[in-house]
């Protein structure tokens, strides 16, 4: 878990990053398409047709799509699953500190402020923490 929780941020960019990849995904049509269509006549007799229609395509646009979403969704759950790790440490503390380094982004530094600790203190409870685990 303690390599999970060190690439936590990576984790929070990287959804970042594939959800620009998202907006920014251009269609590109590549491909003369064809398919076939039912439709029916709009009065009565309703009778069934079937339609060709043409035009230009890409094949591959909605399953690269898809796979970058699929791929966002993977992500999130592994940040939850970080997330839950995190908010069931019983150790009010050590929870506080784990929040603020791993999800946070603080530095020890920052984090030994807060608590008006030296940044030594922050490190070696780190380290008694994952020792123990």
């Amino acid at each position: 878990m303690r390599k999970k929780c060190e690439t936590l941020r990576h984790r929070y960019k990287e959804i970042e990053v594939e959800h620009a990849k998202l907006e920014n995904f251009k269609f590109a049509p590549t491909d003369y398409q064809e398919d076939v269509v039912k439709g029916s006549d709009t009065e009565y007799p309703y009778t069934e047709r079937h339609i060709k229609i043409q035009g230009i395509g890409n094949i591959e646009y909605p399953r690269k799509k898809e796979a970058i979403a699929a791929k966002i969704a993977r992500i999130r759950r592994e940040i939850e699953e970080v997330e839950e790790y995190i908010a069931s440490i019983e150790d009010v503390e050590m929870r506080n500190i784990l929040t603020m380094y791993y999800e946070l982004g603080m530095t020890q530094d920052q984090i030994a402020n807060q608590y008006g600790y030296e940044r030594s203190t922050i490190s070696k409870k780190m380290k008694e923490f994952w020792a123990d685990k």
